[in-house]
């Protein structure tokens, strides 16, 4: 899951940062993907393939618009809000695929 649950503690400043930084590291000069040191305990917290984390970053506004996460936390959400579909549920499924 991508996304931090209302059931999940809240992320610690500390945290943040290193999610922050670990992802910047991740995303320059193209190296998106490619996983290049230990993700810190907060994406591995949030995410099953650290090497997702960067691909879906990196795709917000473009492939995600709304809400970001796995196709069944996506589908999950829009019957929340009373919606089919939200933007990003093909991509989730072309994710889960390949990593």
């Amino acid at each position: 899951m991508a996304t931090i649950s209302p059931a999940q503690p809240g992320i610690r400043l500390r945290d943040y940062l290193e999610l922050v930084e670990w992802t910047a590291r991740q995303l320059r000069d193209g190296t998106c993907g490619t996983v290049s040191e230990e993700a810190p305990l907060i994406v591995r917290r949030i995410e099953k393939s650290t090497g997702r984390w960067p691909v879906r970053v990196k795709a917000v506004g473009s492939r995600y618009w709304r809400v970001v996460g796995d196709a069944q936390d996506l589908i999950a959400t829009a019957g929340d809000l009373g919606q089919r579909w939200l933007r990003g549920i093909g991509f989730a499924r072309w994710l889960e695929k390949i990593r």
